[in-house]
């Protein structure tokens, strides 16, 4: 018994961290294919690789929106054609560990393509306000998390709205919701980016000071 609740739990971070690694290195790979720049690590530009056009933000949001409606579009295209089948969570008990159960690969799909949607519009946002406005770290970090959470929080209540529509659909739901979950991840990545920003902040600004203490003495 302990075995298999260990089982389960192995199973289920093994698959948040190859949805939350895929999802990422796709989005910068988008990134580089649209502007040319190639962030570091971290996701970040360089300061002058910060500038991004109007279009290529957009274009940036809509890559993310058909990857994560991506799977959605597929479930409603089998219900049209009235292909049912019923895919079950990688948290359910019947579902095998084995890294090649189909039901774990479909798993990692779904989970993929609404993190990758999540990103998509946290970096679209960041492009929009680094090109838009004039600020500086901190404030821009904070302005980006502000926005990224209302335009999280617009897509959470109709998409929550879409879901409760298809309650019956009990994959579909789940898909739905998994997008729900990856916008609540989404909130949270941008207030952390937001904090390390201001924490970079305070740090350099006291190192100035400190320096510039030691001088004056």
């Amino acid at each position: 018994e302990y075995e298999v609740v260990w089982g389960k739990h192995v199973a289920e971070t093994e698959d948040e961290v190859i949805s939350l690694a895929v999802s990422f290195l796709a989005v910068q790979m988008l990134r580089f294919c649209i502007s040319g720049h190639l962030p570091d690590a971290s996701g970040v530009d360089k300061p002058w690789q910060e500038w991004h056009s109007n279009f290529q933000c957009a274009l940036l949001l809509l890559a993310g929106v058909i990857a994560g409606g991506a799977d959605v579009a597929r479930l409603l295209h089998e219900r049209s054609h009235n292909v049912n089948f019923t895919r079950v969570a990688s948290s359910d008990s019947k579902v095998s560990t084995s890294p090649v159960s189909s039901a774990r690969a479909g798993g990692w799909f779904q989970k993929i393509s609404a993190m990758t949607f999540a990103f998509s519009l946290l970096f679209a946002a960041e492009w929009w306000i680094s090109s838009n406005f004039d600020l500086d770290g901190s404030l821009k970090a904070v302005v980006s998390a502000l926005l990224v959470t209302f335009a999280a929080f617009i897509f959470i209540f109709g998409i929550d709205k879409v879901a409760d529509m298809h309650f019956e659909d009990a994959e579909l739901d789940q898909a739905l919701r998994l997008i729900i979950s990856a916008l609540g991840m989404l909130v949270g990545f941008s207030w952390e980016r937001c904090f390390d920003a201001a924490l970079g902040d305070l740090s350099t600004r006291g190192q100035g000071d400190g320096y510039e203490g030691a001088n004056a003495a």
